[in-house]
């Protein structure tokens, strides 16, 4: 998101309106299908208790505000919260509102401060925004963890890695690499949802991704075909595994439903990506003008809108 603003953005080679537009083609079209589906699949397979808690929640989720929604509830952990079939899309909420904050900061701030202090800035942002979460883990624990202010600092570090270019040498590279992956892998093996959540403890795995990236090193474990499709599947991927994985506590399923969960994530988010995440606002809202532009569609929009007003009434 760092290069696009920086690269595309602020030398005007694109709009804030395309901008925000090209977020949109990207985020809402699954979104939506996920919402659209759970609510018809629900209709028929869930209580009209948690049917009505899933309505909510899908409105909550495609207004992007899910996150304010579940603050308001309970906690993340609670068992309860196994059973909200969109839940995960808070991080998703969290993810937009950023996006509609960060390029305006950018492009307010940039001509301000300059290249050189914009940097300083962007840095006191992620300190304070970090400060704020380690604070918060521990005194506000459910507004930590739900709300942008406490988490900007995670979406700002990978900001940070792209305005901040290294020339490493091939073995600091390779340092950065391991480094980073140990990283992640001891923030598997080590945290846990007893500790205090996001705070101090979230830097291990987002220093971890951020030394990956830094090191940007091609190597077949990263730069294979099986790992390129799923990183173009992971979005549809993210949207689908929340709710496999809540069906399986719904209906308290065996054990084994995980294996089947992980392979129809997969499965669905492939599907998801292959026909719907290639949707265009941009391109059918000009279908859309250009159908209107011909005088047949013009004459016979009103008469079908008259017709519709006369039957209902």
């Amino acid at each position: 998101m760092t290069g696009i603003i920086v690269g595309k953005l602020i030398p005007q080679k694109i709009t804030l309106w395309e901008f925000y537009l090209a977020r949109a083609n990207r985020i809402i079209p699954a979104l939506a299908v996920l919402c659209c589906t759970l609510l018809f699949l629900g209709w028929f397979f869930i209580t009209p208790i948690d049917y009505r808690a899933l309505a909510k929640h899908a409105l909550s989720s495609i207004t992007f505000l899910s996150n304010i929604a579940y603050w308001r509830e309970i906690s993340y952990f609670d068992a309860a919260s196994s059973e909200k079939w969109l839940l995960h899309t808070w991080s998703l909420s969290v993810e937009w509102q950023f996006y509609l904050l960060y390029p305006l900061a950018m492009l307010m701030l940039r001509p301000i401060f300059g290249t050189r202090w914009f940097h300083s800035v962007m840095w006191l942002g992620f300190l304070l925004s970090l400060a704020l979460s380690c604070w918060g883990a521990l005194y506000k624990p459910h507004l930590s963890f739900y709300m942008l202010p406490f988490r900007a600092w995670e979406m700002l570090l990978g900001g940070l890695v792209y305005i901040s270019p290294m020339n490493l040498s091939p073995r600091v590279k390779i340092v950065s690499l391991v480094s980073g992956l140990l990283l992640i892998v001891a923030s598997y093996l080590l945290l846990s949802e007893e500790l205090p959540w996001p705070g101090a403890y979230a830097i291990l795995p987002a220093l971890g991704a951020a030394l990956v990236i830094l090191a940007n090193v091609k190597t077949f474990l990263f730069d294979n075909p099986v790992i390129r499709n799923i990183g173009l599947w992971s979005y549809s991927i993210y949207l689908w595994h929340w709710p496999l994985a809540v069906i399986g506590v719904y209906y308290t399923l065996p054990s084994s439903w995980i294996f089947w969960g992980i392979f129809l994530s997969l499965l669905f988010g492939c599907l998801s990506y292959r026909f719907v995440e290639r949707f265009s606002f941009g391109r059918e809202c000009a279908r859309f003008v250009l159908l209107f532009r011909k005088p047949s569609v013009l004459i016979s929009f009103p008469v079908m809108l008259l017709s519709a007003v006369v039957f209902v009434g």
